[in-house]
């Protein structure tokens, strides 16, 4: 099975850590390094084998990574982040890369995730609203 981003989601890549904002719900979810470099993958569909195997790893070390992203997509699919699309093309191993090489593997991980009250209240709404400017909250 492959995976690919949902058309419903924003995010950015901030420093080592990537937050991802889901615009239907209004919550937000941050993603550690390794699971950036996952989500960055997700951008086309593309099938966990590929992703283990992108990172450079072999024997019990790839299989580890390979179940810890099976379990960090599933989170992900849970959450309704992301996409799993029951057949896919093949992916190639250039175009899934999810990083280099690490001598030791980090699982991907959502670090947190928080609800965002009041998301798409824009400044004209709370500034010029049927109550009109309040002088002290525009600058105005």
């Amino acid at each position: 099975m492959a995976y690919r981003r949902a058309d419903h989601v924003a995010w950015r890549a901030l420093g080592e850590e990537t937050v991802v904002v889901d615009l239907r719900s209004n919550w937000m979810y941050g993603l550690n390094e390794t699971g950036g470099r996952v989500w960055e993958a997700l951008e086309e569909s593309v099938e966990p084998e590929t992703l283990a195997a992108s990172l450079g790893l072999s024997g019990s070390e790839l299989e580890r990574a390979l179940m810890a992203i099976e379990d960090f997509l599933a989170e992900l699919c849970s959450a309704d982040l992301v996409e799993a699309i029951g057949t896919s093309q093949p992916t190639s191993r250039e175009s899934a890369r999810v990083g280099e090489a690490s001598v030791t593997f980090v699982p991907p991980a959502i670090l947190f995730s928080e609800e965002i009250r009041n998301f798409g209240q824009s400044f004209s709404e709370k500034c010029f609203g049927d109550s009109g400017c309040d002088q002290g909250s525009c600058g105005g």
